[in-house]
């Protein structure tokens, strides 16, 4: 990024306050490098010092519970992923926007992942019409990755369902073009969201949910046939893939396609510069994005985004700052330039400019409107301590599908009596 591409400072940000110096969280993430690239174009265009303290991720989500329980107004912004929203809004340990800047509106050009800013406190859901207390940072959500060089052999395009996909995938195979026909995780992570997530992208195109109406009826919504046929196509996903699914992480996906062993799968925005890099890709050049596959009912793209906010309790003066850094961030002119520097950016205007550019940033700007959201509810971090073991199971074979499905919807219901919304 040039200098004369940096954006100004009428973007939002530093004018507002006399607050010179904030601490914002963040995780070590890939796209930290890049995030931090823009955190110095803001501090050159409005003289505001930033310290950007990174942690792993549990890391980060321990450091702001702890610091939003003792008090210590030690950050300015908090960082938050998705997963994590249920219990970040609904302890109200984020300031509503308009209470930091009565002035404040939602830019239409920021993208809405399905809601993830807004917070209905009374329904205890992201909602649509909910109160803003947080923007989209980044806008990680699911695309599909292929080999373009071998679908043109074959001469398919990109699949738009998932029997087309897993068509070509075994034709791939028996042609001998590559040795995969598609990846996807198959591992569970416990205190994570790894098998879940990429199995939602399949769960949601079936018209099934984890809560049946949220909000409103807090049942698990997983012991359908809609959910078990959904499981049942993710089974036929994963045995294109390496032996011993249930093994199968996020870095043995990106293995697979960087070695060129893999010719698709669907996974999050970020992982498309590790794809193109010289130095660890076999395929820099050779890969294609699109929207992820249709089922029967929709095509449904996971959000696994991450948004930015101010911590309740902050004095006035510093949480303007925050708020400063926040709209200067998610500035047209600064969501430009990192999108040029690799950013997963988070507005939908600048997704339409560069989308012809940045083949990854086209397939997420044609996937927006299809967004279905991850796990967001206040005792999501209960219901996905038994998703990923449970899928785990059925992934190896150690349970059926509807034995391990009715072990989540029991502890689901367990879940929500313990959130108090039984």
């Amino acid at each position: 990024m040039g200098e004369s591409a940096a954006p100004t400072s009428s973007g939002g940000g530093g004018g507002g306050s006399a607050v010179k110096a904030i601490t914002v969280a963040t995780a070590t993430t890939p796209w930290l490098d890049s995030y931090k690239a823009i955190v110095a174009e803001y501090e050159k265009a409005t003289g505001v010092k930033v310290t950007l303290q990174d942690f792993p991720f549990d890391g980060l989500q321990t450091q702001q519970i702890t610091a939003m329980q003792q008090g210590s107004n030690a950050f300015d912004v908090f960082q938050i992923n998705e997963g994590w929203v249920g219990q970040f809004y609904g302890q109200s340990w984020m300031r509503p926007l308009k209470e930091i800047d009565p002035s404040f509106e939602w830019d239409p050009g920021i993208a809405e992942f399905d809601g993830l800013g807004r917070w209905d406190s009374k329904l205890q859901i992201t909602s649509a019409d909910g109160e803003v207390v947080a923007l989209p940072l980044n806008g990680n959500i699911h695309i599909l990755a292929y080999r373009k060089d071998l679908y043109d052999k074959m001469g398919l395009k990109p699949p738009t369902t998932w029997d087309e996909a897993i068509a070509n995938g075994k034709r791939a195979v028996q042609e001998g073009l590559c040795k995969y026909g598609y990846v996807t995780r198959g591992q569970g992570a416990p205190g994570g969201n790894s098998v879940t997530f990429d199995f939602s992208a399949v769960l949601h195109s079936y018209g099934a949910e984890w809560i049946d109406n949220p909000g409103t009826d807090w049942t698990s919504g997983i012991t359908t046939p809609a959910a078990e046929e959904a499981a049942a196509k993710y089974q036929e996903l994963l045995a294109l893939g390496p032996a011993n699914p249930q093994t199968i992480d996020q870095a043995a996906v990106i293995a697979a396609m960087q070695s060129g062993d893999a010719l698709q799968g669907h996974m999050v925005v970020a992982i498309a510069p590790q794809l193109e890099n010289q130095d660890k890709s076999n395929v820099a050049g050779m890969i294609g994005y699109a929207p992820v596959p249709a089922g029967p009912e929709r095509r449904s793209p996971i959000s696994g985004a991450w948004t930015f906010g101010v911590p309740a309790g902050l004095p006035d003066d510093r949480a303007k700052a925050g708020l400063d850094f926040m709209k200067w961030i998610t500035s047209k002119e600064a969501q430009t330039s990192w999108a040029k520097g690799g950013g997963v950016i988070t507005r939908s205007d600048v997704l339409d400019e560069v989308g012809s550019e940045i083949p990854q940033l086209g397939a997420m700007r044609d996937s927006l409107a299809d967004v279905h959201q991850g796990i967001r509810f206040p005792f999501g971090h209960a219901l996905l301590a038994s998703t990923e073991v449970n899928l785990n199971k059925i992934v190896a074979g150690q349970s059926s599908i509807p034995d391990g499905f009715k072990v989540i919807a029991d502890d689901t219901a367990k879940a929500v009596t313990e959130a108090g919304l039984g």
